[in-house]
C-alpha cells in the first residue's frame, strides 16, 4: 500500500467510526472495490458498505462524510432487509404496470427518509446537498437497478437537492421573519 491509500483509509475508518456512534450501530464494516461504480450498501446481517476505488481516491472530507453516513442511514433504517421483502412481495404482481411504479416511488422514499436522518444527525442540509452533487459528479454514472442499495437510488438527485436546499430557504424566511 502506498502512503496516501494509508491515509485514505485511515480517514474512511475514521469517518465511519463517528457514522457508527451517530447512528448507534457496530456491526457495519467498509470496504473498496474496483468494480463498483457507485457507493452501495450490501448485507442485512453483517452490513457491507462498498466504496468505489476511483470515487475514493478524489473524495474530500465533506463527500467522504455524506456518503458514509447516508448508507450508515440505510442500515441504520434496515433498508436492505425491506428493499428484499418488496422485491419478493413483488414477484407475483411483477406483471402489473403499477408494481413498477410503486417500487420505484418506495426507492424514492427510502433516499428521502436517508437524507432526513443525514440532515438531523450530520449535517447541515446546503453541506449535504453540495457533498450530494459532488459525489453525483464522481460517480458520473448513474446506479444500476439490483438489490443493492446506494446513495443514487431511485434517480432523484435533482428532487433531493431541491427538497434540501428549499427547507433550508424556508428555514431562512422563518429566521428574517423572526429577526
Amino acid at each position: 500500500k502506498s502512503a496516501t491509500q494509508s491515509g485514505l483509509t485511515v480517514q474512511i475508518e475514521s469517518v465511519a467510526d463517528y457514522c457508527r456512534t451517530l447512528f448507534r450501530i457496530r456491526h457495519v464494516k467498509l470496504a473498496r472495490s474496483s468494480l463498483a461504480r457507485v457507493p452501495c450498501t450490501l448485507g442485512v446481517r453483517r452490513p457491507l458498505i462498498v466504496l468505489p476505488d476511483a470515487f475514493c481516491r478524489y473524495i474530500d472530507d465533506d463527500t467522504l462524510l455524506s456518503v458514509v453516513a447516508h448508507e450508515m442511514a440505510h442500515v441504520s433504517r434496515r433498508d436492505y432487509l425491506t428493499k428484499l421483502f418488496v422485491e419478493f412481495i413483488s414477484l407475483a404482481v411483477s406483471f402489473h404496470p403499477l408494481t413498477l411504479l410503486i417500487k420505484r416511488e418506495l426507492d424514492r422514499e427510502r433516499e428521502l427518509a436517508c437524507d432526513e436522518l443525514v440532515t438531523r444527525r450530520v449535517m447541515m442540509p446546503d453541506a449535504y446537498a453540495r457533498s450530494l452533487l459532488s459525489a453525483a459528479n464522481l460517480s458520473l454514472l448513474p446506479a444500476p437497478r439490483s438489490v443493492a442499495l446506494s446513495i443514487f437510488d431511485g434517480r432523484i438527485l435533482e428532487k433531493r437537492i431541491m427538497r434540501l436546499t428549499k427547507r433550508n430557504l424556508r428555514t431562512s424566511q422563518r429566521l428574517g421573519r423572526t429577526l
